[in-house]
């Protein structure tokens, strides 16, 4: 008896996964049979014209206090003009729908065999499907022309005109602004547009012309090859092609100054039907009837659910943090941010996330730790050492693209006002600030039972970029040791951040040494600042900072000695910089260097930091001299490079270096020391001039010894067979990821990171990879620093190009954040 039952389930549920499969493709079926058949855009609003003749109507205010209008149905014909909307019925009455106070007056009640229909700012223009034209409204855009026939297609703009007739001859009347000089060489035209105070048309050769008050320097963003149709903005000039990419055809200073996540719509669509343009914005109707809206003005997301094509934003504006009694902070991801750094209240040790996204319709988002998977509102545990790290992976609407965010939460406690301030000579006899941290106050505060991640001491307004000294009593690193060894100290004011971590101090010594306790001693956090020298200009870098050092020494009664430190400090300015020099200067992103500057020279370049938009970070060495500024460096062959932005970025900051004769050669091939120097000078190591004959063919003169026994000893680089190291051949593509997979080991990065989801085993010749670099491989994959080739290959003793190799390098230092972000 069991097994008749059992089928008679299975039966039953095979039935319901039926019916909803069914239901589910009687829906998309339906969806699929009333798609958009056609788009209008004005400078207020857009419109779409659905297949069984119901519009929807979505932007400027009138729309939505409106609402939808139950006579929008059975409609043949759309235009959209300034704050209202006028149709055309199948029963051919004429309808005007909006904002009353912007009417054209005049309408009649019914047009018979109307063909095309333009609404203006003031005036609408009706092209008959005899080739005749009638207008009604204000303004001298609708004084038609006596006899005007056999015409095409129509444009009203703003109080002037557009028609076409059939030979491809333009018309035009109205208000001039040079509008009616239609340019004398114009040659046969089949499309025609206007906005405001200029015309254009498309000539059947495939020339755009454009006469009246254009924008300044219009010109196009890319080919202008087999254009259809053009539409006109007060800004730009939108092209459709025959393969239905679009191209935009504006001032070039327009176009360079756009986000890289709006110029990606100008190429990331292919099936594009029809188009228009509002003020600053455009409107796409696509070959499976649904619609985009992108530009300055509006976002995708905002097209009405029914008619919209699934968007494939995954911007993430940031993220509500909540504990148990409620709100706790907010963690605002900027524009090119990718990792946020976010302190909390410290004693808190669960937190939920409220994420907000450009657009609310993306489809997932799923949140990730170390300890496990959570959703929105789910209570997170934080780490019980150091910062506790957060993924959060954002699917967009479309259910293909996703991008992961991360954030970093630290329990910190700040300190403000617990301050005995002086003003002295400092311990190297300097003029400047004395602050003392007040122990009492800060022990009163610290909880041994609760973790504490940062301790954040605030050193007033008033000192911003002088030099100084910042006590910390011997008993405060103590208790902050015991509390959590991996815990940070950050010194900061308004425009300057010394961050170090505790194990970079000797304290587990220190408290070792039974006849020295800390409450006898005090640790000195120096900051110092001086004029960088003028000679620095004439090599080509400008905005110079200051020259900058961070040391800490340790004072034992009146006694005051240099202690070991270890790793980096990571300071952190305001891109405008602070103190030295006189003028206020900014630096530019793109232009950025970092050194150090030892004996009047400049030395070896630092590792920039990854920090929130506004700031610029550094990661040195402790009492190491450096500096920050512009070095705008030129090479001759890599503009359009598919890399330039990364070529450019790492050459500024003196990484990667071009020919004498200022060439790159980017499709060079690297060798194996090159790529070995490229990455000791991308972490900042010391070069190390010690040489005891590690490699066979390395005699120790070369120039690359030092820098080449850093990598080494930071356990990056390895010889060959036969103790060689064969510095001159080719590095190989497994060779590269190896050595990038031990400098991950060696700086440390976030698992998290990873998308452990991908594999080498979609290689083709996956089996070719040596064995001793298969786990480095699949590493660099899943850290999105390397990726196979076109044909599906990873060709592992394949050649790494120069402009790979900088792809590999930059992609690395942004994992490890010893790299910016980089602008979208």
């Amino acid at each position: 008896m069991i097994i008749p039952n059992f089928k008679g389930f299975i039966m039953g549920f095979i039935a319901i996964l039926l019916f909803f499969s069914v239901f589910a493709n009687q829906e998309f079926a339906a969806a699929e049979e009333n798609p958009v058949i056609d788009i209008s855009a004005s400078d207020t609003h857009k419109m779409a014209l659905k297949k069984d003749g119901s519009v929807v109507v979505w932007g400027s205010a009138f729309t939505s206090l409106t609402g939808p209008n139950p006579i929008m149905q059975n409609v043949r014909l759309i235009s959209a003009g300034y704050q209202y909307s006028v149709f055309i019925k199948q029963d051919e009455t004429v309808h005007t729908w909006g904002n009353s106070k912007y009417f054209p007056q005049g309408q009649p009640s019914e047009i018979k065999d109307a063909a095309q229909i333009s609404a203006g700012r003031s005036h609408v223009l009706v092209l008959k499907s005899d080739g005749t034209v009638i207008s009604w409204g204000e303004g001298r855009g609708t004084e038609v022309p006596n006899g005007l026939k056999g015409i095409v297609s129509i444009s009203a703009g703003n109080n002037h005109s557009l028609a076409l007739d059939d030979k491809g001859k333009v018309y035009a009347w109205g208000e001039d602004y040079g509008r009616n000089a239609i340019p004398e060489n114009l040659g046969p035209v089949k499309a025609i547009t206007e906005s405001q105070n200029y015309c254009a048309a498309l000539q059947k050769d495939g020339k755009v012309v454009w006469w009246g008050l254009t924008p300044n320097n219009m010109k196009p963003s890319a080919a202008l090859n087999n254009i259809v149709d053009i539409k006109a903005s007060p800004i730009h000039i939108l092209a459709l092609r025959a393969d239905g990419k679009i191209v935009y055809i504006g001032s070039e200073s327009t176009w360079q100054s756009m986000s890289k996540k709006e110029k990606e719509f100008y190429t990331y669509y292919s099936n594009i039907k029809a188009i228009e343009t509002g003020a600053n914005d455009n409107l796409l109707l696509l070959n499976n009837g649904k619609v985009v809206n992108f530009g300055n003005s509006v976002s995708p997301h905002q097209v009405p659910g029914d008619i919209r094509q699934p968007g494939y934003n995954t911007d993430l504006l940031g993220a509500e943090i909540r504990d148990k009694n409620g709100f706790v902070g907010y963690a605002g991801f900027g524009k090119t941010q990718q990792v946020h750094n976010k302190n909390i209240p410290y004693g808190i040790n669960h937190i939920a996330l409220d994420v907000r996204t450009a657009d609310p319709y993306v489809s997932s988002v799923t949140i990730k730790t170390n300890q496990g998977e959570f959703k929105e509102s789910d209570l997170i545990p934080l780490d019980t050492e150091g910062s506790t790290f957060i993924s959060i992976k954002i699917t967009a609407e479309d259910q293909k693209t996703a991008k992961t965010y991360f954030l970093r939460v630290d329990q910190a406690l700040e300190v403000q006002s617990l301050f005995n301030e002086t003003t002295e000579t400092l311990t190297d006899s300097s003029e400047g600030v004395s602050l003392i941290l007040s122990e009492e106050s800060v022990l009163e505060q610290l909880n041994e039972s609760k973790e504490l991640d940062r301790l954040k001491v605030w050193t007033h307004l008033n000192n911003i970029g002088k030099n100084k000294d910042v006590s910390i009593p011997g008993l405060v690193m103590e208790q902050l040791y015991k509390n959590n060894k991996k815990a940070k100290i950050e010194v900061h004011d308004s425009a300057y951040s010394g961050i170090f971590s505790l194990d970079s101090l000797p304290i587990e010594t220190l408290l070792e040494k039974q006849e020295m306790g800390l409450e006898d001693l005090t640790f000195i956090f120096q900051f110092r600042s001086e004029s960088a020298p003028d000679f620095l200009e004439k090599r080509g870098i400008t905005d110079l900072s200051s020259v900058y050092r961070v040391n800490i020494l340790l004072k034992n009664e009146n006694k005051v000695e240099s202690i070991l430190l270890n790793g980096l400090v990571e300071s952190q300015f305001s891109r405008r910089g602070i103190g030295g020099n006189e003028n206020s200067f900014y630096i530019d992103q793109d232009k950025e260097m970092a050194a150090v500057f030892k004996n009047k020279e400049i030395g070896k370049s630092l590792p920039f930091a990854a920090v929130e938009e506004g700031k610029i970070g550094i990661k040195h060495q402790w009492n190491e001299p450096f500096f920050f500024a512009e070095n705008y460096v030129k090479l001759q062959d890599i503009k359009g490079l598919w890399n330039e932005y990364q070529v450019n970025k790492l050459s500024a900051n003196r990484i990667v270096l071009g020919k004498p004769d200022g060439t790159f050669e980017p499709n060079q091939s690297t060798t194996r020391i090159q790529f070995a120097v490229i990455l000791t000078r991308a972490l900042g190591l010391e070069p190390v001039q010690k040489y005891n004959q590690e490699f066979k063919d390395v005699s120790g003169n070369e120039w690359f010894v030092p820098e080449l026994m850093s990598a080494v000893n930071a356990g990056i680089v390895k010889g060959s067979s036969g103790g060689r190291f064969n510095p001159n051949e080719p590095v190989t593509r497994e060779q590269a990821a190896a050595m990038i997979s031990r400098a991950m080991k060696e700086t440390g990065y976030e698992k998290l990171k990873l998308n452990e989801s991908k594999d080498i085993l979609h290689f083709s010749d996956a089996s070719k990879i040596g064995i001793w670099a298969r786990e480095d491989v699949k590493t660099l994959v899943q850290a999105d620093i390397i990726s196979g080739k076109t044909d599906g290959t990873f060709d592992p003793g394949g050649y790494t190009t120069r402009s790979q190799m900088v792809k590999m390098l930059y992609q690395f230092l942004k994992l490890v954040e010893y790299e910016e972000w980089e602008p979208l």
